[in-house]
């Protein structure tokens, strides 16, 4: 991995549900989610940016245009480790239906994956269905204490934080979606969630938490000290400074200042690059970072984003209902009914704003068959359309001689 970089990852499960595969890649695109574990995906689609298990239970996904793509180092029933940088990601999903003894070869099987990976760094996310109260859980189950010693024996550590269900059902929620890490990955990993007041169109909520290339201290060290790391340093638009206002920002900082023989070398420095940054904010506008501005994936709309808001607001407004101690049964029934009244409708503009960006592609093509990148040289060289057609036979004749079916040519080549 590059030095001095986060990178945001995100867990989930779609559950079988077309609908929340297609949020979700809408969620990757607008929060630059780096890599993502997909338990029970809809489908998994034969593309680079996708690797499942050999049983379509579990996949992980990073954007296509991703900086950090992935590699593939094996996968099973239950499983796929990928290489990202220098860290190898395991996505898992076991069954809840699956009993313990089959839970238990489950492990045993993958066992040899996180210890192939020695010496890299391994962190392991996904759904396995097992209860512990190591990471959250209010009941610890057999699964869940299986799952709980089979990690420590081979370092694996839970990053979970708090008690947060992951998955939530109308009779109720549980935490059975777990990241587990080695110690020295685990020092990098910050800001661990669970988004409760994000809809999913799933049972399961998502996870996102942070991968640092530097370890937390070094993190804590670097913001004490004011730095920023050589990638995201503060930079100004100098065509835009105003002197007088640097000026006069320059002679507050020096009389709020205490002299300088009073305090040390370090000190000083990290005060002077404070006055520094404060005299260059007040004296001239930031520059905007060299980040890609956020897209949506190409069916996404501002409707959908309305629509989300609301199915948002719903499931925030039915979780604070089921933590009240005073809640009343009429009232949490009314909320989930809106909830899914909320989701229901946001699933099927979703489907709808897919069908019609599908159909609008279609119509682009028929309406134009040379095409986008052809229109817009076109457009370029004003050249106007043409407006003659090519003769059948002549139109076969060029066919046939730019895509030849003769064997031989297939041979040479």
């Amino acid at each position: 991995m590059p030095r001095h970089l986060h990178f945001d990852l995100l867990q989930t499960n779609t559950n079988h549900c077309a609908r929340a595969q297609d949020l979700l890649m809408q969620c990757l695109a607008e929060w630059r989610i780096a890599v993502a574990v997909v338990a029970e995906p809809y489908f998994v689609p034969p593309q680079p940016s996708w690797f499942g298990d050999t049983e379509g239970l579990v996949a992980i996904v990073v954007p296509p245009s991703s900086p950090q793509p992935l590699s593939l180092r094996e996968r099973g029933a239950g499983y796929v480790a990928v290489n990202w940088g220098e860290v190898v990601l395991i996505g898992v999903y076991f069954s809840p239906n699956r009993n313990l003894r089959q839970f238990e070869r489950f492990l045993d099987g993958l066992e040899p994956v996180v210890q192939r990976a020695s010496p890299a760094q391994v962190i392991v996310m996904g759904d396995l269905n097992a209860k512990c109260a190591a990471w959250g859980s209010s009941i610890t189950d057999l699964k869940g204490a299986l799952l709980r010693d089979w990690a420590a024996m081979i370092g694996l550590v839970p990053e979970n934080q708090g008690n947060a269900n992951t998955c939530v059902r109308r009779q109720g929620g549980s935490v059975v979606d777990v990241t587990f890490a080695t110690p020295g990955i685990g020092a990098r990993i910050s800001c661990w969630r669970v988004l409760e007041e994000v809809e999913t169109l799933s049972d399961h909520l998502y996870i996102r938490f942070r991968v640092s290339t530097a370890p937390q201290e070094s993190q804590a060290r670097t913001a004490a000290t004011g730095q920023r790391g050589a990638q995201g340093f503060p930079k100004w638009q100098l065509s835009r400074l105003d002197p007088d206002l640097a000026e006069e920002a320059a002679i507050v900082r020096a009389w709020a200042e205490e002299p300088p023989q009073t305090v040390g070398v370090d000190e000083r420095a990290v005060r002077f690059r404070r006055d520094l940054t404060a005299v260059c904010n007040a004296g001239m506008p930031r520059a905007r970072r060299g980040f890609a501005p956020r897209k949506g994936v190409y069916w996404w709309s501002q409707d959908l984003a309305a629509l989300r808001s609301a199915s948002n607001a719903a499931r925030r407004a039915f979780t604070r209902c089921r933590r009240r101690r005073n809640r009343t049964e009429e009232e949490l029934e009314r909320l989930y009914t809106e909830l899914s009244s909320a989701k229901k409708a946001f699933s099927s503009a979703i489907k709808a704003a897919k069908d019609s960006a599908y159909a609008e592609f279609l119509a682009t093509l028929d309406a134009d068959p040379w095409g986008r990148p052809y229109r817009m040289v076109r457009a370029k060289l004003k050249v106007a359309p043409p407006t003659e057609t090519m003769e059948p036979a002549v139109l076969s004749a060029v066919v046939e001689g730019l895509f030849p079916d003769s064997p031989l040519l297939y041979h040479r080549a």
